[in-house]
């Protein structure tokens, strides 16, 4: 049975049960990197357009390889776009965030919305175009290449709130959330603009599900109260 038709069966999407329980998995860069040597693999990275993601929509020769049912795409950079150094160890992002490497993880020390405290700061901000040439070129060729056999899933996290506070620093962000202050949903239509047009140029070139992600909660609770994420996250009702 093919990795496609054990994921769609698995998913009630075609008739009958998995020959077994489909796997899919990540790899951070250190075993990217090992299992690429191991295997004789060069891993294909595909850089993304937040520096994280990066390794979720890369390698996914080497991922296959080791038994994955799926494989991840997702939008890069744009084709023209190239990061600008700011100092020895921090670069700035398409998103204009400042992005420092740590052992495990990129973190963004300084945010471009940081300062901002009204729609028109938010109307102002040059966001990235999600439809830029080249952002799905990466994409494209892997879905053509593996998406006959495999489940093709379609990666777009840093979904909503997650992106939102990363432009403007968590703490601004969750304050303003509580205060309603004025810019919250304009930030917040702009990152949704962002993350669906992602999404949907993603379907258009053939992925099989969308991953839709993002860090919402602590060991203990959610981030913010349920009522919160509701108002925030829900379609504005019509005057």
């Amino acid at each position: 049975m093919k990795s496609r038709e054990r994921v769609l069966r698995a998913f009630g999407k075609l008739p009958g049960k998995p020959d077994r329980v489909p796997l899919q998995f990540d790899l951070c860069r250190k075993l990217t990197d090992h299992f690429g040597k191991t295997l004789g693999m060069e891993p294909d990275y595909a850089l993304s357009y937040y520096e994280d993601l990066t390794y979720r929509i890369s390698a996914n020769t080497i991922r296959t390889r080791l038994g994955s049912d799926c494989v991840v795409v997702g939008g890069t950079v744009a084709r023209d776009f190239r990061a600008e150094r700011v100092s020895e160890d921090v670069t700035k992002n398409e998103f204009g965030m400042w992005m420092r490497p740590t052992s495990l993880y990129v973190e963004v020390v300084k945010c471009p919305l940081e300062e901002a405290s009204s729609p028109e700061d938010v109307a102002a901000y040059d966001f990235p175009d999600p439809y830029a040439a080249g952002r799905f070129e990466a994409a494209q060729r892997d879905i053509e290449r593996f998406g006959k056999d495999f489940f093709v899933i379609g990666d777009v996290e840093l979904s909503l709130f997650e992106l939102a506070w990363h432009l403007t620093g968590m703490e601004k962000y969750l304050m303003a959330l509580a205060m309603d202050e004025s810019w919250i949903d304009a930030l917040n239509d702009r990152v949704e603009e962002w993350t669906t047009g992602l999404a949907l140029s993603l379907v258009s070139r053939g992925v099989d599900a969308i991953w839709l992600g993002e860090d919402l909660g602590t060991q203990l609770s959610m981030l913010i109260s349920p009522d919160m994420w509701r108002t925030n996250s829900s379609p504005a009702t019509p005057a």
